[in-house]
């Protein structure tokens, strides 16, 4: 195989020369590795094939014809060690055929390469005569049409083939079946094959991994040809086909098919995989699906970044394409912004100082504000990512929940949001709940002290299939925000849900959950901003270095949070520890880099520091989408940089009154 690398470099690869690529080329994706300029292959000579058509026909969408069906396939691995090869189509209901008797129709094609008509027939009569025999018992009648043609080669019968459309509107989804659910139990392989082809539909099925597939003597030992194929006797493709440039239709139907009807066939064996150029790019499993997971993937992965470690060749879904994003013309692929969780009414009580135990005091006035963490972090991002009065070069969405018919919502939340750039499309109003809120003492200092009932922040966000939708749907983040005002499980489940795709998370776990997170879960994020008390809190979980009482103290010195930092990069394999330290500056620790502090700026009168918190967040979140899309990478991502702006955002922030009040637009922090 010739190939010019990512370097510029000609090189030829095989067996003994460069292997690890010439493995990687020969089905792990080559066009993820290196160009091909040629590759060398054995040619054989042109083989006597035999053609065989087949149609097998009964009433539409009946149980027969699934009966029928599945039979059908239990027959394909014996077909296929036969040496037979082709494709059939499972159509239940022909809307062409007038007749609904003989609507429901499964035919196809298949080939038999050095097979006399006679071998050819030998082999498919078993499956004409179950057909004919027992089927003739049900309620419903079997047609069996057949037709056998000696052919001098495949390129005969190719000819035979008329160009076909193209420019459709068109995707599959597809998975690989073996032995284990075609010769399974049939009852359950009727019941899928009819969950997964709806009566608009159809499914195709191909035979195309022979005995030469699954017994290869491979240059080398071996390809890096995904290992589910060594075991398939069937292709199965789920084509969805919608009308001409319908993103509504395109949308609902990619839905089903990647959250109901694959994973109803990943069901017969879940322990298979998926013919990647045949397959739903939105498929949030696709590491596993499409190259093998575990170590086939990770074995992929080190090739790839070993000959091209910059990310010269890129593809959807391609073996690390996940470290990589696209900026996007359309909202289509993808998105620039971030998505933001909780959302409160704030009652925000301004007093001299919060009353002791059975104490009453008058306070000085009493403010009702929009707020919760969510809704500050995501104003904060969308006011960042103005570069100009009246122009966002970010996208900011709010994913949330209120009560239903919130008057508040309508005339007090919705308006803060969207006045600060942030997109409200994905902010769901609750029966039977109520919108968050907030209890907020503020002193005269500044210092404040806050209680929080969830309301619809925890009832609405425990939906399985919320969460799900919104891991795997196509519009993705660049960059997600997450705080700790939703469900503990919710952030728990998202964590992992987002592991598999390009987005980068940032989490700022506030309020800090008495159970503290799972290391398995801190494993998926790539930026942890927490105050000192929060990364005391979560230090316990973690530090191996520091003693209970070390880090029982709020205030950490510099030789102690790197320690913590040093627990969080090791332990739970956290890229990047960022500490907030209140008017002394934040501290940040990179793996692999010494800890830096960035300088607090002095400020003259605190008025409110209730948002002060949030403001750093979402600038920093902003700073990183920001960079994102203009370089594809985080890789030379420029953190001090983007942690002084939110420094200085932060610093303006509390010199005002109110959460969303407060919190500046990016022209204020470049004019204050």
């Amino acid at each position: 195989m010739e190939v010019v690398t990512a370097d510029g470099v000609y090189r030829v690869i095989n067996e003994t020369s460069y292997p690890e690529l010439f493995w990687a080329m020969r089905g792990g994706g080559g066009y993820a590795y290196a160009v091909m300029l040629s590759i060398t292959v054995k040619a054989y000579p042109p083989l006597p094939t035999t053609l065989y058509l087949f149609s097998f026909n009964t009433t539409a969408r009946s149980q027969t014809y699934w009966n029928m069906t599945a039979t059908f396939h239990s027959h394909i691995p014996s077909l296929s060690e036969n040496g037979g090869m082709g494709y059939y189509y499972i159509v239940p209901n022909d809307t062409t055929e007038t007749n609904s008797s003989i609507a429901g129709k499964l035919s196809g094609i298949f080939l038999f390469p050095e097979k006399t008509v006679a071998a050819a027939n030998a082999i498919m009569d078993p499956i004409v005569h179950q057909l004919e025999g027992p089927f003739q018992s049900q309620k419903d009648e079997v047609g069996v049409s057949t037709s056998v043609v000696p052919l001098a080669d495949f390129t005969t019968f190719w000819a035979t083939n008329q160009p076909e459309v193209v420019g459709i509107d068109e995707r599959l989804g597809s998975y690989l079946l073996s032995n284990e659910s075609l010769l399974g139990n049939i009852t359950t392989l009727a019941k899928t094959l009819e969950f997964v082809t709806p009566p608009d539909q159809y499914t195709l099925g191909t035979v195309v991994a022979g005995p030469g597939v699954r017994n290869a003597r491979i240059p080398g030992g071996s390809n890096a040809v995904l290992p589910a194929w060594r075991r398939t006797y069937v292709h199965m493709v789920l084509p969805r086909i919608w009308p001409h440039l319908n993103a509504t239709a395109k949308e609902s139907l990619t839905t089903v098919l990647r959250d109901v009807h694959i994973p109803a066939l990943k069901a017969l064996e879940s322990h298979s995989g998926a013919y990647v150029n045949e397959a739903d790019p939105t498929n949030p499993t696709w590491k596993d699906d499409y190259w093998g997971g575990s170590q086939h993937y990770e074995r992929l992965l080190a090739v790839k970044h070993k000959w091209d470690p910059q990310g010269v060749f890129w593809c959807k879904p391609c073996v690390g394409y996940d470290e990589w994003v696209m900026n996007p013309a359309t909202d289509e692929v993808g998105q620039d912004g971030t998505q933001l969780w909780s959302l409160n009414i704030d009652f925000v009580t301004v007093t001299t100082r919060v009353p002791g135990p059975g104490e009453t005091l008058t306070a000085k006035s009493l403010h009702v504000n929009a707020g919760g963490k969510g809704a500050n972090q995501a104003v904060a991002c969308g006011k960042a990512s103005f570069i100009s009065r009246d122009e966002q070069d970010i996208d900011i969405d709010m994913v949330g929940a209120t009560g239903e018919g919130d008057p508040y919502y309508a005339s007090l939340m919705k308006p803060s949001l969207e006045k600060s750039g942030v997109n409200c499309g994905l902010i769901r109003q609750v029966k039977d709940s109520h919108t968050g809120t907030a209890t907020i003492l503020v002193e005269d200092g500044g210092e404040n002290r806050i209680l929080v009932v969830p309301g619809a922040n925890h009832d609405a966000m425990r939906d399985a299939k919320l969460l799900q939708h919104l891991a795997t749907r196509q519009r993705q983040p660049t960059v997600l925000v997450m705080q700790a005002e939703i469900p503990r499980q919710t952030v728990l489940d998202l964590l992992v849900l987002f592991s598999s795709t390009y987005t980068r998370i940032v989490f700022n776990p506030a309020p800090v959950y008495p159970e503290g997170i799972p290391l398995a879960a801190l494993r998926h994020i790539d930026f942890l901003v927490v105050n000192e008390t929060e990364c005391v809190m979560l230090g316990r979980e973690v530090s191996n270095t520091l003693s209970r009482e070390e880090i029982s103290k709020r205030d950490l010195s510099d030789a102690e949070l790197v320690a913590l930092s040093q627990d969080f990069h090791n332990k739970a394999n956290i890229e990047h520890v960022i500490v907030t330290l209140g008017s002394k500056g934040v501290f940040f620790h990179s793996r692999g880099h010494k800890a830096e502090i960035v300088c607090g700026l002095k400020v003259d009168k605190v008025i409110d520091t209730t948002a002060a918190g949030d403001t750093f967040v979402g600038y920093f979140a902003t700073s990183l989408a920001r960079h994102i899309a203009h370089h594809g990478s985080y890789n030379d991502f420029d953190l001090k940089v983007a942690l002084t702006r939110a420094n200085a955002a932060a610093a303006l922030c509390v010199r005002r009154s109110g959460a969303i009040p407060s919190i500046p637009f990016s022209y204020e922090i470049q004019t204050s």
